[in-house]
């Protein structure tokens, strides 16, 4: 495991223990063994792309919860709605801007006395 102590705290080592990991720690500043830990994650990963890909395939074969609740309408509207929220928020944005610009150019007009050379 190369993550320093990100993984060391007492609920990783119950699930070590749990689901029979063994870990293995090895110094980050040793060149050799950080290869040794990439060659091992790219192992863990060859594993792990095939399962997750049949997990996913099987989802949607035997309709999982999360394909039985998908709805293509109310995503859709969801979708809509959101874009809806962006539109409005950039209104807001450009509002409190030139606000802030109108202001500012009262600031500085009040500022600016002109001289009766003209």
């Amino acid at each position: 495991m190369d993550n320093g102590t990100q993984f060391t705290e007492k609920k990783f080592f119950k699930f070590y223990d749990d689901h029979h990991i063994r870990v293995d720690w090895s110094a980050v500043a040793h060149l050799r063994m950080n290869g040794q830990v990439d060659q091992a994650n790219g192992i863990i990963l060859l594993g792990l792309k095939p399962w997750i890909f049949d997990r996913l395939k099987n989802d949607l074969e035997y309709g999982s919860l999360r394909v039985r609740a998908y709805d293509e309408q109310g995503n859709q509207a969801s979708l809509e709605d959101t874009q809806d929220q962006l539109d409005e928020a950039r209104d807001v944005a450009l509002l409190h801007s030139a606000k802030y610009q109108q202001a500012l150019r009262r600031y500085h007009s009040r500022k600016f006395v002109r001289k009766g050379w003209f």
